[in-house]
Parts: C-alpha cells; structure tokens; sequence
C-alpha cells in the first residue's frame, strides 16, 4: 500500500509573519491527508546582548533574563496551539534552538518535511545582506519545495502591488 501522507513543516515564531503563512498554508493548500509539524526556533535574544557586553555576568541577572526569555517562548508556544485550536488541527510542535536559518532547516530534514512553510519579515536589503534572511536560507538550502508567504502590510499600492 502507498503512503500518500506529505509531512508539512511550518515554522512559527509567534509573528505576524508567521500566523499568515500558517493561515495561508491552513485555508489554501491544506489536505486532510498532510502531516503537520510545527517548528519554533526559540532565541534568546536578551542573552547574546548580554554576551556582547563586555561586563562581568551577574549569575542573578543572567537569571532573570533567562527567565524572562523562557515566559516568551512559552507565550509563543501557546499561542500556536492556540492556532492548532482555531483551525481544528492537529499538529506536532518542536522547539529547537540555535542558529534559526540552520536548525530549522535540519529539523526539517530530520521529519521527513517534503514541503517547508515559511513567513517572511520583509528585511530591508542591507539588513538581510549583513545578517541573512531565514527565508532566504531555506529557499536556497531546501531540497524540497518552499512556500515563503509575506504578510499583506508587505505590500504597498504606490508600489503597484495589489492583495490577493
């Protein structure tokens, strides 16, 4: 018997930009038969400003903001099964950490991913060339299809472009 079942790999981190690629992966191209994995790539963002700073760690701080790093990745974990919820779907979540472009990417080809949905933040051009765009990444690095969705606030009508 043939296995039909594609596994579907959406990667979230709780932005605008991801919520509509989920949407949109959700409402247009979704078939009961896909298995979906969710993948967060939690970042402790407080933490590498910290390491960037040339002052001697207070274990204390470095506390607090580890903590308050995990309470956002916790609120971003719930509000994607709160997603699932809203779509009536069930879905794998893994949170993984790292080098996002990287990781996420290689959780993607440890599931079996045969297709990768992705949000777009929209970075400007010298932003993205010296810190790398993760969309960017997977699109060039995926041996498997890539669907980058862009919000509609990407698009500006004086730039002729219209919402569909």
């Amino acid at each position: 018997m043939v296995d039909h079942k594609t596994i579907v790999a959406v990667c979230m981190d709780g932005s605008k930009h991801s919520d509509y690629a989920f949407e949109y992966y959700m409402e247009k191209i979704h078939r009961p038969d896909n298995e979906v994995h969710i993948i967060h790539c939690g970042n402790y963002k407080a933490m590498e400003s910290l390491s960037m700073s040339m002052a001697p760690a207070d274990p204390g701080l470095l506390q607090s903001v580890i903590d308050d790093e995990e309470n956002k990745i916790r609120e971003i974990m719930e509000h994607i099964k709160q997603k699932l919820l809203d779509y009536h779907q069930h879905a794998s979540i893994s949170r993984i950490h790292g080098n996002a472009a990287h990781v996420l990417l290689h959780k993607c080809n440890d599931i079996g991913a045969k297709m990768i949905v992705i949000g777009s933040r929209g970075q400007g051009k010298l932003r993205r060339t010296f810190l790398g765009s993760v969309s960017d990444y997977i699109v060039h690095h995926a041996h498997v299809p890539v669907i980058v969705c862009k919000h509609e606030s990407h698009f500006h009508p004086h730039h002729g472009h219209t919402n569909h």
